[in-house]
């Protein structure tokens, strides 16, 4: 059995929540929650087993100070016949500061992206999300409310954990073009993978998408506001700024792109680049009201 970390040693943090009166880093390789105050010192940890490993942590901490943790996958009866998998579904997880954790239903986002399916040379079977895909995403926020957004279109969907979904943004925006040159070196690269590491069960290279899809990231700031990022000829795009109710309250621009997550909060924005050695660095932007 492999022993824990020392307290407020990190081995592998996914993600990361503001909450009350701390901020909660999810480290999912050793069970816990880890809780730092606002200049980083250690406060508590809560230990919980995390579904989130390898992927980006995208909870949020109410304010009863439970952590929200989605998506926890629950199993289902069935079996996905392309992979062979178990069937699960997506649920919510409140997880008690003293590690109880009970679950709610969570909220189904249109359909997931496409996929191809391999099957390695030992029957094991891998699925892969197409590149340039529309891959839908829900951020779950400490006020209980829940942004879904399907990716493929400008539009914003929100609903209270446990209600149906309603629209509340819904823009026409330009598609655009992956270059040729680009796609077919993505075509060439899955081609050469699956035929290196087994067998593709469907046909999945050419349902590439030939553009990007219309959104390309969403992030929601310690207000509830969510910030959405477009795929655009300008880059970096301007971010999109909607309040709660889904009222378009600003258009925030950068100097330069931006990485995959954000952390906003209290009038920062938090980004994680490389620098010119390639060593990851936080960078942090004011933002200013003009």
């Amino acid at each position: 059995m492999r022993r824990r970390h020392d307290p407020g040693e990190l081995e592998y943090a996914t993600g990361m929540a503001l909450g009350p009166d701390a901020v909660v880093v999810n480290d999912p390789s050793q069970g816990r929650y880890i809780l730092v105050d606002f200049n980083g010192r250690f406060l508590r940890q809560t230990l919980a087993a995390s579904s989130g490993y390898g992927e980006v942590w995208q909870g949020a901490v109410d304010s009863l100070g439970r952590i929200i943790d989605y998506p926890v996958r629950a199993p289902i009866d069935g079996v996905d016949a392309r992979t062979g998998y178990a069937r699960a579904e997506a649920r919510v997880r409140f997880i008690h500061p003293d590690g109880r954790a009970d679950t709610v239903g969570g909220v189904t986002c249109g359909a997931p992206a496409p996929t191809h399916v391999y099957r390695a040379h030992d029957g094991f079977a891998t699925s892969f999300t197409l590149p340039f895909a529309a891959d839908p995403q829900t951020v779950v926020t400490g006020r209980g409310t829940v942004w879904c957004v399907p990716m493929s279109t400008y539009q914003l969907f929100q609903a209270s954990l446990g209600q149906p979904l309603r629209t509340v943004v819904s823009c026409i925006v330009p598609r655009i073009t992956v270059p040729p040159a680009l796609r077919d070196s993505m075509v060439r690269r899955y081609c050469t993978f699956a035929s290196a590491e087994g067998t593709l069960v469907d046909d999945g290279e050419h349902r590439i998408p030939i553009t990007y899809p219309a959104l390309r990231q969403i992030d929601v700031d310690d207000d509830g506001r969510v910030w959405v990022r477009r795929n655009s000829h300008t880059t970096p795009a301007p971010i999109g700024v909607f309040d709660a109710s889904g009222t378009h309250i600003a258009s925030v621009r950068v100097p330069r792109p931006l990485g995959d997550r954000l952390f906003i909060a209290r009038q920062h924005l938090y980004d994680i680049q490389l620098d010119g050695d390639d060593v990851p660095v936080v960078v942090r932007y004011r933002i200013d009201r003009q």
